[in-house]
Protein backbone atom coordinates (compact mmCIF):
# COMPACT_ATOMS: atom_id res chain seq x y z
CA UNK A 1 0.00 0.00 0.00
CA UNK A 2 1.44 3.37 -1.06
CA UNK A 3 1.64 5.96 1.68
CA UNK A 4 0.09 9.31 1.01
CA UNK A 5 2.86 11.97 1.03
CA UNK A 6 2.85 14.37 3.95
CA UNK A 7 1.71 17.92 3.19
CA UNK A 8 4.34 20.64 3.51
CA UNK A 9 4.84 21.82 7.07
CA UNK A 10 4.53 25.40 5.77
CA UNK A 11 2.94 26.53 2.52
CA UNK A 12 2.67 30.21 1.59
CA UNK A 13 0.99 31.16 -1.68
CA UNK A 14 1.08 34.67 -3.19
CA UNK A 15 0.84 36.48 0.14
CA UNK A 16 0.47 40.26 0.03
CA UNK A 17 0.42 42.64 2.98
CA UNK A 18 0.35 46.43 3.14
CA UNK A 19 0.18 48.93 6.00
CA UNK A 20 -1.37 52.36 5.43
CA UNK A 21 -1.25 51.69 1.71
CA UNK A 22 2.47 50.85 1.73
CA UNK A 23 3.20 47.33 0.40
CA UNK A 24 5.44 45.20 2.64
CA UNK A 25 4.84 41.74 1.22
CA UNK A 26 4.15 41.67 -2.50
CA UNK A 27 3.59 38.05 -3.45
CA UNK A 28 5.47 35.73 -1.09
CA UNK A 29 5.63 32.06 -2.08
CA UNK A 30 7.28 29.33 0.00
CA UNK A 31 7.09 25.63 0.83
CA UNK A 32 8.95 23.95 3.69
CA UNK A 33 8.95 20.22 4.35
CA UNK A 34 8.45 18.76 7.82
CA UNK A 35 11.69 18.99 9.81
CA UNK A 36 13.30 21.49 7.43
CA UNK A 37 15.01 24.69 8.60
CA UNK A 38 14.93 28.01 6.76
CA UNK A 39 16.81 31.21 7.59
CA UNK A 40 15.03 34.32 6.32
CA UNK A 41 17.49 37.12 5.54
CA UNK A 42 16.91 40.72 4.56
CA UNK A 43 17.70 44.27 5.47
CA UNK A 44 16.03 46.20 8.28
CA UNK A 45 12.45 47.03 7.37
CA UNK A 46 12.29 44.47 4.58
CA UNK A 47 9.29 42.70 6.13
CA UNK A 48 10.95 39.64 7.68
CA UNK A 49 9.02 39.81 10.96
CA UNK A 50 5.82 40.68 9.10
CA UNK A 51 6.25 37.50 7.07
CA UNK A 52 6.92 35.43 10.20
CA UNK A 53 3.78 36.68 11.95
CA UNK A 54 1.67 35.39 9.06
CA UNK A 55 2.79 31.83 9.83
CA UNK A 56 0.83 31.63 13.09
CA UNK A 57 -1.91 34.11 12.30
CA UNK A 58 -0.64 37.07 14.31
CA UNK A 59 -1.12 38.89 11.02
CA UNK A 60 -3.53 38.01 8.24
CA UNK A 61 -2.69 38.57 4.56
CA UNK A 62 -4.52 41.08 2.41
CA UNK A 63 -4.29 38.51 -0.38
CA UNK A 64 -3.03 34.94 -0.71
CA UNK A 65 -3.06 32.01 1.68
CA UNK A 66 -0.98 30.41 4.41
CA UNK A 67 -1.14 26.77 5.49
CA UNK A 68 0.78 25.26 8.40
CA UNK A 69 0.83 21.53 9.20
CA UNK A 70 -1.83 21.04 6.54
CA UNK A 71 -4.24 23.49 8.17
CA UNK A 72 -5.28 26.91 6.87
CA UNK A 73 -4.00 29.87 8.87
CA UNK A 74 -5.16 32.72 6.64
CA UNK A 75 -8.80 33.64 6.83
CA UNK A 76 -9.48 31.83 10.11
CA UNK A 77 -11.00 33.63 13.10
CA UNK A 78 -8.80 33.98 16.17
CA UNK A 79 -10.51 31.29 18.31
CA UNK A 80 -9.96 28.68 15.59
CA UNK A 81 -6.22 29.39 15.57
CA UNK A 82 -5.68 28.49 19.22
CA UNK A 83 -5.34 24.68 18.71
CA UNK A 84 -2.89 25.21 15.84
CA UNK A 85 -0.78 27.64 17.89
CA UNK A 86 -0.21 24.88 20.45
CA UNK A 87 1.79 23.15 17.71
CA UNK A 88 3.52 26.31 16.47
CA UNK A 89 5.87 28.08 18.85
CA UNK A 90 6.74 31.74 18.26
CA UNK A 91 9.93 32.96 19.96
CA UNK A 92 9.67 36.75 20.12
CA UNK A 93 12.71 38.96 19.54
CA UNK A 94 12.93 40.18 23.13
CA UNK A 95 11.52 37.04 24.74
CA UNK A 96 8.11 38.53 25.71
CA UNK A 97 8.43 37.13 29.22
CA UNK A 98 5.87 38.03 31.88
CA UNK A 99 7.85 40.43 34.08
CA UNK A 100 5.67 39.77 37.13
CA UNK A 101 6.26 35.99 37.01
CA UNK A 102 9.37 34.06 37.94
CA UNK A 103 11.37 32.11 35.37
CA UNK A 104 9.70 28.90 36.49
CA UNK A 105 6.23 30.43 36.30
CA UNK A 106 6.94 31.78 32.81
CA UNK A 107 7.96 28.35 31.54
CA UNK A 108 5.04 26.67 33.34
CA UNK A 109 2.45 29.06 31.89
CA UNK A 110 1.61 27.15 28.66
CA UNK A 111 1.58 23.85 30.54
CA UNK A 112 -0.93 25.18 33.06
CA UNK A 113 -3.06 26.77 30.33
CA UNK A 114 -3.13 23.94 27.79
CA UNK A 115 -2.48 20.62 29.53
CA UNK A 116 -3.98 18.50 32.29
CA UNK A 117 -0.64 17.88 34.01
CA UNK A 118 -0.61 17.95 37.80
CA UNK A 119 1.34 20.66 39.62
CA UNK A 120 4.14 18.21 40.42
CA UNK A 121 4.30 17.07 36.78
CA UNK A 122 4.47 20.71 35.66
CA UNK A 123 7.30 21.43 38.11
CA UNK A 124 9.21 18.39 36.85
CA UNK A 125 8.80 19.42 33.22
CA UNK A 126 9.86 23.00 33.97
CA UNK A 127 13.08 21.68 35.52
CA UNK A 128 13.68 19.53 32.42
CA UNK A 129 13.03 22.41 30.03
CA UNK A 130 15.34 24.81 31.86
CA UNK A 131 18.05 22.15 31.98
CA UNK A 132 17.63 21.69 28.24
CA UNK A 133 18.49 25.35 27.59
CA UNK A 134 21.30 25.49 30.13
CA UNK A 135 19.45 27.34 32.89
CA UNK A 136 19.00 24.70 35.55
CA UNK A 137 18.33 26.19 38.98
CA UNK A 138 16.96 29.53 37.78
CA UNK A 139 13.28 28.81 38.51
CA UNK A 140 12.98 31.45 41.25
CA UNK A 141 14.71 34.30 39.42
CA UNK A 142 12.69 37.20 38.02
CA UNK A 143 13.08 38.30 34.38
CA UNK A 144 14.65 41.60 35.55
CA UNK A 145 17.50 39.59 37.07
CA UNK A 146 18.37 37.91 33.75
CA UNK A 147 20.82 38.90 31.06
CA UNK A 148 19.59 39.29 27.48
CA UNK A 149 20.88 35.85 26.54
CA UNK A 150 19.22 34.25 29.56
CA UNK A 151 15.88 35.87 28.71
CA UNK A 152 16.06 34.38 25.22
CA UNK A 153 16.86 30.95 26.67
CA UNK A 154 13.89 31.17 29.03
CA UNK A 155 11.67 32.18 26.11
CA UNK A 156 12.89 29.15 24.18
CA UNK A 157 12.27 26.85 27.15
CA UNK A 158 8.72 28.18 27.36
CA UNK A 159 8.34 27.80 23.60
CA UNK A 160 9.31 24.13 23.82
CA UNK A 161 6.89 23.35 26.65
CA UNK A 162 4.13 22.00 24.40
CA UNK A 163 6.48 20.02 22.12
CA UNK A 164 5.83 22.18 19.03
CA UNK A 165 6.06 20.81 15.51
CA UNK A 166 7.01 24.23 14.12
CA UNK A 167 9.25 26.83 15.81
CA UNK A 168 9.41 30.43 14.58
CA UNK A 169 12.35 32.56 15.74
CA UNK A 170 12.21 36.34 15.37
CA UNK A 171 15.75 37.82 15.44
CA UNK A 172 16.98 35.38 18.11
CA UNK A 173 20.44 36.96 18.45
CA UNK A 174 19.46 40.64 18.24
CA UNK A 175 21.12 42.77 20.90
CA UNK A 176 23.47 40.01 22.07
CA UNK A 177 27.24 40.02 22.15
CA UNK A 178 28.90 37.68 19.61
CA UNK A 179 29.68 34.89 22.08
CA UNK A 180 26.16 34.85 23.53
CA UNK A 181 24.70 35.05 20.02
CA UNK A 182 26.80 32.05 19.01
CA UNK A 183 25.55 30.09 22.03
CA UNK A 184 21.92 30.88 21.15
CA UNK A 185 22.53 29.83 17.54
CA UNK A 186 24.01 26.53 18.69
CA UNK A 187 20.97 26.00 20.90
CA UNK A 188 18.63 26.59 17.96
CA UNK A 189 20.55 24.03 15.91
CA UNK A 190 20.54 21.50 18.76
CA UNK A 191 16.79 21.93 19.33
CA UNK A 192 16.10 21.40 15.63
CA UNK A 193 18.14 18.19 15.63
CA UNK A 194 16.61 16.87 18.85
CA UNK A 195 12.97 17.67 18.09
CA UNK A 196 12.87 17.41 14.27
CA UNK A 197 10.62 20.48 14.38
CA UNK A 198 10.33 22.63 11.28
CA UNK A 199 12.19 25.87 12.03
CA UNK A 200 12.05 29.35 10.49
CA UNK A 201 14.71 31.77 11.74
CA UNK A 202 14.34 35.44 10.84
CA UNK A 203 17.61 37.38 11.09
CA UNK A 204 19.85 39.92 9.43
CA UNK A 205 22.92 38.25 10.96
CA UNK A 206 24.97 36.34 8.38
CA UNK A 207 26.89 34.57 11.15
CA UNK A 208 23.65 32.98 12.30
CA UNK A 209 22.81 31.81 8.79
CA UNK A 210 26.30 30.48 8.24
CA UNK A 211 26.40 28.65 11.57
CA UNK A 212 23.01 27.02 11.10
CA UNK A 213 24.04 25.85 7.63
CA UNK A 214 20.46 25.70 6.41
CA UNK A 215 18.65 26.91 3.32
CA UNK A 216 18.23 30.68 3.21
CA UNK A 217 15.59 32.92 1.67
CA UNK A 218 16.34 36.57 0.92
CA UNK A 219 13.44 38.99 1.28
CA UNK A 220 13.69 42.07 -0.89
CA UNK A 221 11.00 44.40 -2.29
CA UNK A 222 8.29 42.22 -0.80
CA UNK A 223 9.28 38.87 -2.33
CA UNK A 224 11.84 36.14 -1.85
CA UNK A 225 14.32 37.02 -4.57
CA UNK A 226 16.47 34.01 -3.70
CA UNK A 227 15.96 30.67 -1.97
CA UNK A 228 18.95 28.37 -1.72
CA UNK A 229 22.39 27.91 -0.19
CA UNK A 230 24.29 30.84 1.30
CA UNK A 231 27.45 29.95 -0.61
CA UNK A 232 25.56 30.26 -3.89
CA UNK A 233 24.09 33.61 -2.85
CA UNK A 234 27.59 35.06 -2.48
CA UNK A 235 28.33 34.36 -6.14
CA UNK A 236 25.29 36.15 -7.54
CA UNK A 237 25.22 39.75 -8.76
CA UNK A 238 23.17 42.59 -7.32
CA UNK A 239 21.73 43.43 -3.91
CA UNK A 240 21.83 39.92 -2.48
CA UNK A 241 25.55 39.43 -3.10
CA UNK A 242 26.29 42.86 -1.62
CA UNK A 243 24.27 41.96 1.47
CA UNK A 244 26.03 38.62 1.85
CA UNK A 245 29.52 40.02 1.32
CA UNK A 246 28.83 42.92 3.70
CA UNK A 247 28.00 40.30 6.31
CA UNK A 248 31.43 38.74 5.96
CA UNK A 249 30.74 35.90 3.52
CA UNK A 250 32.91 35.82 0.42
CA UNK A 251 33.26 33.41 -2.46
CA UNK A 252 35.51 30.58 -1.34
CA UNK A 253 34.94 31.32 2.36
Amino acid sequence: MTRKPLPPAIRVVNVHKAFAGKPVLAGINLELACGEMLVVLGGSGSGKSVFLKHLNGLLQPDQGKVEVLGEPVSGRPEPELIPLRRKVSYIFQHGALFDSLTVGQNVAFPLLEHTQLSKSEVRHKVVQLLRRVGLEGTEDLMPAELSGGMRKRVALARGLALDPQVILYDEPTAGLDPLTGEAITELIRDVAEETCATSVVVTHDLLVARSLGSKVAYLSHGVFSFVGELAEAATLPGELARFVRAGGWHVGA
